[in-house]
């Protein structure tokens, strides 16, 4: 968790098509951002054969 805090940054990922071995993505968004030693994932979403999936989180230190 201590790299995260040397840095600041904004990622914002869209990707209309992805193809994998095994795996084919549609409308891929990724949201992250990097702030006071914090990781926030704003938005993580993609539609695939099976379905759709929507996502989001926060990983933060605490303590020491």
């Amino acid at each position: 968790m201590q790299f995260f805090a040397d840095y600041e940054a904004v990622v914002n990922v869209e990707v209309e098509h992805f193809r994998g071995r095994n795996a084919r993505l549609e409308d891929v968004k990724l949201e992250l951002d990097v702030e006071d030693g914090a990781l926030y994932l704003s938005r993580a979403t993609y539609r695939d054969d099976i379905g759709y999936f929507d996502a989001k989180g926060l990983l933060r230190p605490e303590g020491d």
